[in-house]
């Protein structure tokens, strides 16, 4: 998009409002100088501080979206309000990770379970899970 900015005494320039903007941004530069969607930014100073508003307007002119900007006692306060809405808007949040489903893995059969290791036999007990554990004789060395 294109930036349009009109900022009052004491407003940040141009290539701030731009770079509040990108920062909000994952990814990727929202500005490019011939781009077809132009963002307009009027920023004024009142009795009470600094207010303005924003439009983002799309390829055939029409406004697809348009902001009052609420008064702030600075005009950088404003400009970081603005930032995220513009950001918001272009490059809305990614939606939460799905949950995480766990797969059941089968149990083992409820009968024990032998293996035969230097003549000694192992059986399967029942753990506190339901689970089947194996006690294994202990190997000499």
């Amino acid at each position: 998009m294109r930036l349009a900015y009109s900022g009052a005494e004491g407003c940040p320039a141009e290539d701030v409002v731009k770079a509040a903007i990108g920062a909000q941004v994952r990814r990727w530069d929202p500005f490019a100088p011939n781009a077809p969607w132009r963002l307009s930014v009027t920023l004024v100073r009142r009795a009470g501080g600094y207010e303005g508003a924003a439009e983002l307007r799309d390829v055939l002119g029409v406004v697809p979206w348009s902001r009052p900007l609420l008064v702030r006692a600075r005009c950088f306060d404003l400009v970081e309000d603005l930032a995220l809405m513009v950001a918001l808007q272009i490059n809305p949040p990614r939606p939460p990770p799905r949950p995480v489903t766990e797969v059941a893995m089968p149990s083992p059969p409820p009968e024990a379970v032998t293996r035969r290791e230097e003549g000694k036999p192992t059986e399967a007990t029942p753990s506190s899970n339901g689970s089947l554990q194996r006690r294994l004789p202990l190997l000499r060395q």
